[in-house]
């Protein structure tokens, strides 16, 4: 009778160690899980990181408010319409601006789930814009990074510079040659 019992004994004692076994291999799995999610979530996480502030801006699908380096417009708010690794274009009210993203001191209300790589988009929509400004031969205002306002109407556009020309009172012009860069905000009025 000893012998069955130490059967019966070794009987459950396999039994246990199988149960052990399968809890051993249920936590090496729930750990496995655990990992793999801890990577997705680090690998999210960099890639969130590595997304810079235009990608942010073109992802954005509300309005957004710009504050500027600028004390003639220090708050804008609108629509981004155009954008380039540089320079994007504002929708605001009564007019657009074009705006050199190294003027902007903070923004507002750009969208947080905007996750979105978009450099990949190498044509400059921001030049359609400024384009379109030779075409209307409309009187802009041209605020430089220095806080000078000049205004006239762009006459010509070259890859790193525009020709403003203002007329004064006395139907003489003055022509600035305007470096792109040096430019803080551009305002083109939508009103006719």
């Amino acid at each position: 009778m000893k012998n069955e019992n130490t059967q019966i004994t070794a009987l459950d004692v396999l039994d246990q160690v199988e149960v052990i076994l399968q809890d051993v291999a249920e936590l090496v799995e729930t750990e496995n899980r655990v990992d793999e999610t801890l990577e997705l979530t680090e690998s999210i996480r960099l890639e969130q990181e590595s997304i810079n502030l235009i990608d942010r801006i073109r992802n954005t699908a509300g309005e957004i408010t710009i504050s500027l380096n600028c004390p003639s417009y220090p708050l804008l708010t609108g629509l981004v319409r155009f954008s380039s690794p540089e320079y994007l274009v504002l929708r605001g009210n009564n007019s657009d601006y074009f705006i050199n993203l190294a003027q902007i001191v903070m923004l507002k209300s750009v969208d947080e789930r905007a996750i979105f790589k978009l450099t990949q988009l190498e044509f400059d929509t921001t030049k359609m814009w400024l384009k379109n400004l030779l075409d209307e031969s409309q009187y802009v205002t041209v605020i430089l990074a220095d806080g000078s306002q000049h205004d006239g109407v762009v006459t010509r556009l070259n890859h790193d510079h525009i020709d403003l020309v203002n007329y004064n009172c006395a139907n003489s012009k003055t022509s600035l040659l305007i470096p792109l860069n040096s430019i803080t905000l551009i305002r083109k009025s939508n009103e006719n």
